[in-house]
């Protein structure tokens, strides 16, 4: 008989402690912050005077997603072969034309600025037929 009491006993301690301990611990696991997944970062190139509007309409989009941006300038060249091998998560705004170029890239068909481009000469018989018509008179 007394050696149930005791037993009793452990046994009422033992669920004590590990309701305490578990209480505890818990409590712990509460009060750690959420997690937080690390900022995207995206490149761009120095003097871009259109990128402070990609990074605002960028920076609303991905608050919206739950997600933070960090924008990083760079030479043209190694912001594109950064975003090509992946170091960077992308690039804040290019031309069409990179995507053929640059097969990692993966365009997002959602254009951040529409542009509309004129060219002016002297010549009075000057025929524009795209980018590599305005090289010989450049």
């Amino acid at each position: 008989m007394m050696l149930n009491v005791i037993v009793r006993l452990i046994r009422i301690s033992l669920i004590c402690w590990i309701a305490l301990f578990t209480s505890l611990f818990s409590s712990r696991l509460l009060a750690q912050e959420p997690f937080a997944p690390e900022p995207l970062v995206f490149s761009t190139i120095p003097n871009n005077p259109y990128a402070p509007l990609g990074i605002d309409v960028m920076t609303e989009a991905y608050q919206q997603l739950g997600r933070t941006i960090t924008v990083i300038e760079y030479p043209s060249a190694r912001a594109l072969d950064l975003a090509n091998r992946g170091i960077v998560d992308g690039e804040l705004g290019r031309a069409g034309l990179t995507q053929e170029k640059y097969g990692d890239l993966v365009k997002i068909p959602v254009p951040l600025l529409t542009l509309n481009m004129v060219a002016f000469t002297k010549s009075l018989h000057f025929e524009v037929n795209g980018w590599e018509s305005l090289l010989p008179v450049s």
